[in-house]
């Protein structure tokens, strides 16, 4: 805590200093842009928005669409909201012809891909595996997480297609969002009425040289009015995760059958996935529902050369009321629901068979006293319910010993945002009292500074996780207990003009008591461990001009004898190797060009490179090295192709056909699942909108 105190005290120093050359020349002052709405801006000549967008240190299209919320209940820009935040927008996304939801991971510093089980991918960051209970992702205000295990499915999934902006929060989240929130934030917002006034679809197409990659159709339809808005997003899609066999531990499967009798759909690994997203508004009250439907079959699951289709479904609603009270105090109440069934097993009648509820009711408020000091915050409680399935005869039982249970959290939050001359200050707190796991303290402290062209963030958090309800067993049931997470990050960045901008992040993460699954072939559980964690710096450049943009990133992170958990150590010939864990490369970069060859024709080139990793490869009880890995990804977009609100896609992604794969980032008694080959990828859009 000394350690902490001294580097806020000279931090706080170092920007007063910093700060005594500064003169404000514009007529407004930063809070007065920042409280500007989108619609005033609007109104706004080029020329004007050209002169605010440069003295908050963005460009014109940020300043109009990223002020993000994510990361504060009060929107900023990215460059003084209080944490470590990547924005992706819908054009960038177009530009890139990202697949799906990996591949725009791949182009944020510090997310790498790991293997679950069942053909499930899962989120790593900075080092760290996520995958259960410490990324959250959020879709239009609902977590996606599965109430379950805490778990997030990756692998042509969520549609991309669907999204408006991408909200990324690398770093703790919890005294906003949660317990889901320890090591990151993802929050997908979709298109929204607004956006649509009208209606689109797109088709996408993938192909290995041998086999289907993925087979997509997304449409959708919005109208927005003054009094009432709606909109509908629909999804549909299958492929496969790998084009290659599986070779177990303990056996070769060849021979598995293809899902719903479709010879295009893998023996090795197959996705398929279904999603609505409705959204209706009259005047100020708020109705989304969600339905979200993704299973996997695979050749993995445990020893017996039996396959399982595996179910991960979600049914959500959430309404909400935005109540101006007066022009400074707004308060939203809101009530959600969600109905989740995780890792639920289809086709085989005596295997797991469980589903979860969350309900929750709650409020946020906001008051800004006046244009120096904002005040948020807000109360839920939420309960979890879980139970095993009328249908399941295995007579599978939750850690208190029934075939029911029942979890319940009361949370508070409160956070204060000071918008001083020379910097901003954001204090908030997070209270949590859970039924079973009694009561936890998130605090957060950051100060924010933005100087011309030079900005600096120091930020600490405190998160806290309570166990999921199937971390919760009749083996460790009286013996867990939540994990809490202590992060320290400092970001420095200079806009070198007004096209191009330079980052540097560095963070230092210690995760306290993490509950962690260990498995072998007899058994599996959770228990808590004494202590993970990494450090490590982000590095990242971005340049955007009329022809087009570029980024670039790197990103390192090493344990630092950090980690206790020997499930996630590196041994290498009966040796550790303290700095790494398993199935995380530690370094990282990747370089992201578009270039404008017309106004209507883009071509996009990513190249991604991956260090070498650890893993079992074919044994569960010694560790290889994977080599290094280097992805060459080409997309070229044409709008407006042949007729009007017509867009033609063709892309090439793994042009070197590298041959790579998704390695367990824990000691959990399965091989590594074969990665794609080269794939040969098509789009095509129409859209329509009514306003024209």
């Amino acid at each position: 805590m000394k350690k902490i105190i001294f580097l806020f005290t000279f931090f706080i120093a170092f920007q007063v200093g910093f700060s005594q050359e500064e003169k404000d020349i514009e007529l407004l002052t930063r809070q007065e842009i920042l409280s500007m709405s989108y619609d005033e801006l609007l109104e706004l000549p080029l020329d004007k928005l050209v002169i605010l967008a440069n003295k908050l240190g963005i460009s014109v299209d940020e300043l109009l669409e990223m002020k993000t919320t994510i990361s504060s209940k009060k929107p900023l820009t990215t460059r003084e909201s209080p944490g470590i935040i990547t924005v992706i927008t819908e054009e960038e996304i177009l530009n890139s012809g990202a697949r799906d939801f990996i591949d725009v991971l791949r182009l944020v510093p510090s997310f790498f891909i790991g293997y679950d089980m069942s053909s499930v991918l899962g989120l790593g960051i900075r080092g760290n595996w996520g995958h259960e209970g410490k990324i959250s992702l959020q879709i239009d205000g609902i977590e996606m997480n599965e109430i379950l295990f805490a778990t997030l499915q990756m692998g042509n999934h969520f549609s991309v297609d669907q999204i408006k902006r991408i909200e990324i929060i690398r770093g703790p989240g919890s005294a906003i969002y949660g317990g889901y929130a320890e090591l990151g934030v993802i929050n997908i917002i979709t298109k929204q009425a607004a956006d649509l006034n009208g209606a689109f679809v797109t088709g996408t197409y993938g192909r290995f040289n041998d086999i289907l990659a993925r087979q997509n159709i997304t449409a959708g339809a919005g109208k927005n009015d003054e009094n009432y808005s709606f909109s509908i997003l629909w999804h549909e899609g299958k492929g496969n995760l790998t084009n290659q066999k599986h070779q177990l531990f303990y056996s070769i499967n060849d021979s598995l059958p293809p899902i719903n009798n479709d010879p295009e759909i893998s023996k090795y690994a197959a996705t398929n996935s279904s999603n609505v997203n409705a959204f209706f508004r009259w005047k100020k009250t708020e109705m989304r529902l969600l339905y979200d439907n993704y299973f996997t079959r695979s050749a993995d699951t445990y020893y017996d050369g039996i396959t399982y289709l595996k179910q991960f479904l979600t049914y959500g609603v959430e309404v909400k009321q935005n109540i101006s009270l007066s022009q400074k105090f707004n308060i939203t109440p809101h009530l959600q629901y969600k109905r989740q069934y995780g890792w639920y097993t289809i086709d085989t009648p005596n295997y797991y068979k469980k589903f979860a509820e969350r309900s929750t009711a709650g409020f946020g408020a906001s008051y800004e006293f006046n244009p120096i000091f904002n005040l948020t915050g807000g109360a839920e409680i939420y309960i979890d319910r879980g139970k095993n399935d009328d249908t399941a005869s295995d007579g599978r039982i939750f850690g208190n010993k029934k075939k029911e249970i029942f979890f319940r959290n009361y949370i508070f939050y409160l956070e204060g945002l000071f918008k001083l001359k020379i910097f901003n200050i954001t204090a908030g707190m997070r209270y949590d009292k859970h039924n079973q796991f009694g009561e936890a303290f998130s605090p957060r402290l950051g100060i924010t500074g933005i100087y011309k062209k030079f900005h600096t963030k120091l930020l600490y958090s405190n998160s806290f996780r309570s166990p999921s309800i199937e971390n919760y067993d009749t083996i460790n049931l009286n013996t867990l207990k939540p994990e809490k997470t202590e992060v320290i990050e400092l970001e420095l960045g200079y806009q070198i003009n007004s096209n191009i901008f330079v980052v540097a992040n560095f963070f230092d993460i210690t995760i306290h008591d993490p509950l962690i699954y260990f498995a072998n072939k007899e058994s599996g559980g959770y228990t808590n461990f004494i202590k993970t964690g990494s450090i490590g710096a982000e590095l990242e450049f971005r340049a955007k001009y009329g022809w087009g943009y570029v980024t670039a990133n790197y990103s390192f992170y090493k344990a630092d004898s950090r980690n206790q958990v020997i499930d996630y150590k590196v041994f290498i010939n009966g040796k550790e190797n303290k700095d790494i864990l398993l199935g995380a490369p530690q370094h990282q970069a990747t370089l992201n060009q578009c270039f404008y060859l017309t106004s209507d024709v883009s071509f996009n080139t990513s190249l991604i490179w991956n260090s070498e990793k650890y893993g079992y490869l074919y044994n569960d009880s010694t560790v290889e090295k994977l080599n290094s890995v280097f992805y060459v990804n080409t997309f070229l977009n044409i709008n407006q192709f042949i007729f009007k609100d017509f867009s033609l896609g063709i892309g090439v992604y793994n042009l070197l056909h590298e041959r790579m794969c998704f390695v367990q980032p824990y000691k959990g008694a399965l091989p590594p699942l074969p990665g794609q080959g080269i794939e040969y990828f098509f789009k095509i859009s129409y859209s329509f909108n009514s306003e024209r």
